[in-house]
């Protein structure tokens, strides 16, 4: 075999006798990085070699000049994808750095490092949370809204404005996407999919990572913290509107009655002035609280009055519940 029969910077008896590497192939692992140095051309390359692994040359990673990025040139390893296994191979790496403007001095640190910048958050996540910047919302990526290796303030940031920081949001779960949704956590504004949002969840003590405690009643009101949060109630309080009657009994007697009156009324109709009915504490506007009246209430009645302001009389009805 000829030197550098494949144009990765080392000859062919180096690729055999000394790394292990193929001399057919200028990325043996296939991270996108050729196996030697960084190379500009081919000079002891045939064209019909070129030719036929066109194919692997037009995806090989290369220099802000133009010149084929090599492995040895980084000092990671060419017979193994990830050299500092934080998950992205080398060379996806690169791209990712190449992309964000990372100086090319400090690739071949970073690809050695599982944390770069020290932030506490893994390089291989930030690399794959930049990645899904890069590919599905270029408004972020613009913005610079995306984590970077090389960039150690960026952990505290909170990207989707959910009340957890990104480092809280990869301490909670390290892979990034809790629910599947195929977005991730970081740009998540419900990470579980419940539909109550993160921020509602941190807010009221709801664990954002458990769908589950949607179905919960917080309150123990008889409704579940979902029905509230949807509705406008308050997941903390059994008595939303503190008229002296708990949420759940409360909308009960109103879609009951409200079923007997509206008989044309469809049942979102109910539900919906229902709900409305039991956010407001006296709905005929009466000064009693709708509590008192659906419960039953001692009224006081006064008939009459003194020259000098004490009371006559007075006779006690109990208000019927109605």
């Amino acid at each position: 075999m000829r030197a550098g029969t494949d144009g990765d910077g080392l000859s062919d008896g180096a690729e055999v006798l000394k790394y292990g590497t193929n001399p057919l192939n200028p990325d043996t692992d296939g991270d996108l990085l050729i196996d030697g140095h960084n190379v500009t051309g081919w000079s002891e390359v045939s064209w019909s070699y070129v030719k036929k692994y066109s194919d692997v040359y037009a995806k090989l990673n290369r220099t802000w000049e133009g010149a084929m990025i090599g492995e040895r040139s980084m000092g990671t390893d060419p017979r193994i994808r990830d050299t500092d296994g934080d998950g992205v191979p080398d060379g996806y790496e690169v791209q990712n750095l190449s992309r964000m403007g990372v100086s090319e001095y400090i690739w071949g640190a970073i690809l050695h490092a599982r944390d770069y910048d020290g932030d506490g958050i893994p390089d291989g996540y930030e690399l794959r949370m930049a990645y899904w910047v890069y590919v599905h919302n270029k408004t972020a990526w613009r913005a610079g809204r995306y984590l970077n290796p090389a960039n150690r303030s960026d952990a505290e940031l909170d990207f989707d404005n959910d009340t957890l920081s990104n480092i809280e949001e990869y301490r909670r779960d390290p892979q990034g996407d809790f629910d599947g949704g195929g977005t991730p956590d970081i740009y998540d504004n419900d990470d579980d999919n419940d539909s109550i949002l993160t921020s509602v969840e941190v807010q009221y003590h709801l664990n954002p990572y458990d769908p589950l405690d949607a179905l919960g009643d917080l309150d123990h009101d008889g409704l579940s913290n979902l029905f509230e949060y949807l509705h406008g109630l308050n997941m903390q309080a059994a008595d939303t509107d503190h008229d002296g009657i708990v949420d759940g009994a409360e909308l009960s007697y109103w879609e009951n009655r409200l079923a007997e009156i509206h008989t044309d009324w469809t049942s979102e109709q109910i539900l919906n002035m229902s709900v409305n009915y039991t956010c407001n504490p006296d709905v005929d506007g009466d000064n009693i609280t709708d509590g008192k009246e659906i419960n039953g209430y001692c009224v006081k009645i006064i008939t009459g009055w003194q020259k000098d302001g004490m009371l006559i009389s007075e006779m006690r009805y109990i208000l019927p519940a109605n």
